[in-house]
């Protein structure tokens, strides 16, 4: 329902629908901290809040989802490297915690996020060099840093 809120400009909608789905995933991974798939749950819905607050334009909180996401995203990385997924929805948080410095006007930290989703991007090429949206987001990733 939260993307769909998104989709139709109904961010303080689709906030709401995020926050619970939030909540439901943190109780998921309370209940299993190792699990692998509960954890990759929290990253994601930390994802979409940062777009709900992204949508309504409230950056601080934009940044603290997407820092979240990322962090969650980093430590899963750092169980399973070669993760293609998981290094996808990194290149994104980045990429999103890159654009959000942006809007609060910090482009030295824009310049570094947007570094790291470089970085993100050369890793998805080198691990599966026939995907081309990853050859795509590499390119993104450079005209962000070139910003």
């Amino acid at each position: 329902m939260g993307d769909a809120c998104l989709q139709l400009r109904r961010p303080d909608e689709a906030l709401g629908h995020y926050q619970e789905l939030l909540a439901q995933r943190e109780r998921l991974l309370k209940m299993d901290p190792n699990s692998f798939s509960a954890e990759f749950e929290v990253a994601f819905a930390q994802a979409r809040l940062g777009d709900a607050w992204t949508a309504r334009k409230e950056w601080s909180e934009a940044m603290a989802a997407y820092e979240a996401a990322a962090a969650h995203f980093e430590r899963l990385a750092l169980r399973i490297p070669d993760h293609l997924t998981i290094r996808e929805n990194l290149y994104f948080a980045y990429r999103n915690l890159g654009d959000v410095s942006l809007a609060r006007s910090d482009v030295d930290e824009a310049g570094r996020r947007f570094g790291a989703t470089v970085d993100e991007a050369e890793r998805l090429v080198s691990g599966a060099p026939t995907l081309h949206r990853y050859g795509d987001y590499l390119g993104i990733a450079l005209e962000r840093l070139g910003t």
